[in-house]
């Protein structure tokens, strides 16, 4: 007997509405699930098509912002996502407030204004080994006990970053990671040499 598992991958239309749970707003006619690889584009606003926004709790395997798409999560609603992140250039993350859960890695190849994190926190509690890269975040908390999270090659939290027990955080060599708020150590911080703090 064997099991066999597959992620079915999902486009943002926006054609109803800003809805993320309105079926009739994705290409396969169903709101995504916990194996739904959602994929967000550039839609055509000019033409009565509208940018997703996240009112609730959704769970989905990966996010990919293409270039010119925009993804908004709202305050009180929850974003839980099992594998990779993946913001690309010109894409766009805003989180005003509301909580994103991360279990795989997130890669920012927008800049700075590809990840607009106002408000929230991030929880980055996976079970293996994470890499930030190029991430920014309102406020981060790393539970992740059994893996360990890289940051590379600059990640910026503009509010505080909280390590719980028995997580490990690490700072690679040349590598930057900045704080603006308070930081707290229950766990382990690891600078490499040449990294930055």
């Amino acid at each position: 007997t064997s099991t066999i598992s597959w992620s079915a991958q999902q486009i943002w239309v926006g054609g109803v509405s800003d809805t993320w749970g309105t079926a009739s707003n994705w290409s396969a006619g169903e709101v995504p699930g916990s194996t739904s690889d959602v994929v967000i584009p550039r839609v055509n606003t000019a033409q009565g098509f509208r940018d997703p926004i996240l009112p609730s709790t959704t769970t989905i395997a990966s996010l990919t912002i293409q270039d010119g798409g925009l993804f908004t999560v709202q305050p009180g609603s929850a974003l839980n996502i099992n594998a990779v992140t993946t913001i690309q250039n010109g894409g766009r993350l805003a989180m005003s407030g509301g909580t994103w859960r991360v279990r795989g890695d997130v890669v920012n190849n927008a800049g700075t204004g590809g990840m607009l994190m106002t408000g929230g926190v991030t929880i980055a509690d996976g079970t293996t080994n994470q890499t930030f890269s190029g991430a920014n975040f309102a406020s981060l908390t790393v539970s992740n006990p059994t893996g360990e999270v890289f940051m590379d090659p600059t990640v910026t939290t503009y509010g505080d970053l909280t390590i719980d027990a028995g997580s490990k955080v690490t700072v690679q060599s040349g590598d930057t990671l900045r704080i603006d708020g308070s930081l707290t150590v229950n766990g382990r911080l690891t600078l490499k040499s040449g990294s930055f703090l």
